[in-house]
Order: structure tokens, then C-alpha cells, then sequence
């Protein structure tokens, strides 16, 4: 189950990242500016923030099985319609078709890990599907390079999404006849759904929603305008974008693998979960800092170092994020609440992309991004620590669990 959510996460983020890596060349095929090159990664926000919160509903109605192969068939076929594309309007198109699938995924993979791992795994369970996504940023720049030299970017796109097509059928081969650890000891009774608006009543609901609105929005900062910052704020040419562009997301991978570890091994050393998780909070938001530095420093050593400490400070924090709706709900309503926290992910996402499109074009710098992302540091810490509340079950499960199924 790991590897194959692991994989999954990999190739969506190859696949929206295949965008962002191509952008200074689609930029000039199309006649891009900076606003309408936000336009276009909006397009997919917008889908985004409707696929998540519907996509986890539908997750926990119609199962994970069937719900996660359907998502991914969806991306797949949207990243390989995007090697057809003859205008602005058709990328935007496909980038929303490729959000309507990419959207269920993330409250997939959390409904998933509450489904197949204890308590005290799922901070590891967490981090290790997460970490595909860093890994797919990671080799997307050399992966996407690589293509575009050899074939252009339109074969970069359809090879890319057909790597989907070949996800869909593993998933379907390696878990048609395979039953969760929960039905396995004897078919417990599913867990009964609340009535949707009756989540809102919860603070922990609104903790997560707050959170992914603060956190995700700097993430999709470094996703979609990193590639485009090097070349156009750094100088860079698309060889030398391709050779070190990967660097701050392999610090992604460090970030995500150390945030879940972390939390997982304070709490086998008795810690409880509410103290393990703000812990690595308050240590993640201090690194996370360093990335306002960024734009002020000119030797290329200096702003990868500080770009790298502060994205592995936001990725352990992610891993903590992604894995409250897990420790905070039961799995009957994991899919549900990380999808409403991850539409929240996607308005914020929406009103980050769309200001940094028009400040750079009115100012020629992205001092103003970098500046506004530092400040949503001390908001998440401040969600974290106050508005969340204790983290513990809200259906009174004691916070240490031996199996899924006690959990």
C-alpha cells in the first residue's frame, strides 16, 4: 500500500510539475505574461479547491479502491491531452482536467494510511506517501529537461502522463482482491459519517482548514514559480535549470521523511501526541524562515542553502499537517475533513498565485512574493498551536492505539 501511494504522489508531481519547468518555453510559445501565466496555474487551483473537498466525500462513500483509480485515471488522460494543445485557453483547460483528478488524491491517501496503519504508524505511514511527492518534484526538473531536449515539450507532456496509465493498472492487479487489516480481523461495522455541516461545529476541523490555507500556498510557491524565478529572476538557462533546479526539492525529501520519523519516534519514547506533533511545529515554522532571504542574496550557493533549510522546515511541518485529519478523526471521516482543509489549500493557493503574477509584472522582482510568503510563518504557527487545539480523537479514542482496528 506505501509503495504504490508513494508512486502515485510521484507522478502527479512530475505531472503538474512538467508545467512549471516548461514554463519560460511555453511562456514565449504563447506570449505569456507573469499575470497570465497565474491565470493559467489558477485554472487549476480553482478545480483543485472543488475536487478536494468533493473528491474526499465521494472517497468515503464510494471506497478507496475505486475512488483512487479513478482519480488517477482522470490526471493521466488530462497530462497527456496537454501535448495537443494550440493556445493559452486549451493549457488552461487541461491544467483544470488535470486537477479534477489530481484534487482526490491527497484525502485518498490519508483516508488510506488511517485505513491500513495504527496510530502510532501513521506520522511514518504520512511521511512516506508525502515524500513521493518531493521525489517527483525532485526529478521532475532533470526528468522534464531531459524530454524536453530530446523530443520537445509536447512528447514531454504525453510521456509524462501516460506514466499514470501504468500506475492504474498496478493499483487495480495489487489490491482488486486485498481487504484492509480492519476487515481482515472480521469486518467491523463501518463508521457512521456525520452530517457534513455538522463538522464545521469542531475545532479541530477548522485548525486543519487553516492550516493547509497558510501552508500550502508557499509549497505550490516553490512548485510552480521556482523554475521561472531561476530563469528569469537568477539568470539560469534551461541547462543549467535542469542540472540544479532538483536541489531544494531534494531537501523536500529530507524535510517530509524527517517531519512524520520524527513525530513517530517521540511518541514511541512515550511522548503523546498532542506534545510530539507541535513540538516538530514550533522547530519546522523557525526553519521555514530562512527563505525570506532569498531574493536579497546573490551568490548561488547562499540562496540555495537558505531555500533548502526553509523547505525542509516547511515540509516537516507538512508531514505533521497532512497527518492531523489521521490522529484528529476517525477513518470515516479522514477523506471528508482532508478534503475540505485541502480546498482551503486551494483558495489560499489562488490568492498567492494571482499576486505574485501581478507584482512581479507591476514590479520586475519577487522580493513582494518572497516577503508575503514569510509572513504566513508565524499565522501557521500561530493555528498550530492555539486554534487546533489538543490533538487527540474527537471520538474519544484514547491517542495510543495498538492496531487499526482498536484505533
Amino acid at each position: 500500500m506505501l509503495a504504490l501511494l508513494f508512486c502515485q504522489t510521484c507522478l502527479s508531481y512530475i505531472d503538474r510539475q512538467t508545467l512549471s519547468v516548461l514554463s519560460p518555453v511555453l511562456r514565449e510559445t504563447f506570449g505569456m505574461s507573469n499575470t497570465s501565466y497565474s491565470n493559467v496555474l489558477n485554472c487549476y487551483f480553482f478545480a483543485f479547491t472543488l475536487m478536494y473537498i468533493a473528491g474526499g466525500r465521494i472517497l468515503d462513500r464510494i471506497g478507496t479502491y475505486a475512488g483512487m483509480a479513478l482519480s488517477v485515471t482522470v490526471w493521466a488522460t488530462a497530462g497527456v491531452c496537454h501535448a495537443a494543445v494550440g493556445s493559452v485557453f486549451g493549457l488552461a483547460v487541461c491544467r483544470f482536467l488535470l486537477a479534477v483528478g489530481e484534487g482526490p488524491l491527497s484525502p485518498g491517501s490519508a483516508k488510506a494510511v488511517s485505513e491500513w496503519f495504527p496510530v502510532r504508524e501513521r506520522g511514518f505511514a504520512t511521511s512516506a506517501w508525502l515524500i513521493g511527492a518531493t521525489i517527483g518534484a525532485t526529478v521532475a526538473p532533470v526528468v522534464v529537461v531531459g524530454l524536453y531536449h530530446r523530443f520537445g515539450w509536447r512528447y514531454a507532456f504525453l510521456l509524462t502522463g501516460l506514466m499514470g496509465c501504468v500506475w492504474v493498472s498496478l493499483w487495480t492487479l495489487s489490491l482488486r482482491r486485498r481487504r484492509t487489516p480492519e476487515q481482515q480481523a472480521g469486518g467491523a461495522a463501518r463508521e457512521p459519517r456525520p452530517p457534513f455541516l455538522l463538522l464545521f461545529r469542531n475545532r479541530g476541523v477548522w485548525g486543519v482548514m487553516l492550516l493547509r490555507f497558510f501552508l500550502d500556498p508557499i509549497w505550490f510557491f516553490y512548485i510552480f514559480w521556482l523554475p521561472e524565478y531561476l530563469v528569469n529572476g537568477k539568470g539560469f538557462d534551461m541547462k543549467t535549470l535542469g542540472f540544479l533546479a532538483w536541489i531544494p526539492f531534494f531537501a523536500a525529501d529530507v524535510g517530509t521523511l524527517t517531519g512524520g520519523s520524527l513525530v513517530s519516534w517521540l511518541q514511541r519514547r512515550g511522548w503523546s501526541v498532542n506534545r510530539s506533533h507541535k513540538t516538530v511545529m514550533v522547530v519546522s515554522a523557525a526553519m521555514m524562515t530562512a527563505g525570506a532571504a532569498v531574493p536579497l542574496l546573490s551568490v548561488t550557493w547562499q540562496y540555495f542553502a537558505a531555500m533548502c533549510v526553509s523547505i525542509i522546515g516547511m515540509q516537516m511541518f507538512g508531514a505533521n499537517n497532512h497527518a492531523l485529519p489521521t490522529q484528529l478523526f476517525p477513518s470515516g471521516m479522514v477523506g471528508t475533513v482532508a478534503g475540505v482543509a485541502g480546498s482551503c489549500a486551494g483558495l489560499g493557493s489562488m490568492v498567492l498565485m494571482r499576486f505574485i503574477g501581478v507584482s512581479v509584472d507591476l514590479t520586475h522582482s519577487y522580493i513582494p512574493a518572497f516577503c508575503v510568503a514569510g509572513l504566513l510563518y508565524p499565522a501557521m504557527l500561530l493555528v498550530g498551536l492555539v486554534v487546533v487545539g489538543e490533538v487527540r480523537r474527537i471520538d474519544g479514542t484514547p491517542e495510543k492505539g495498538g492496531d487499526a482496528c482498536a484505533a
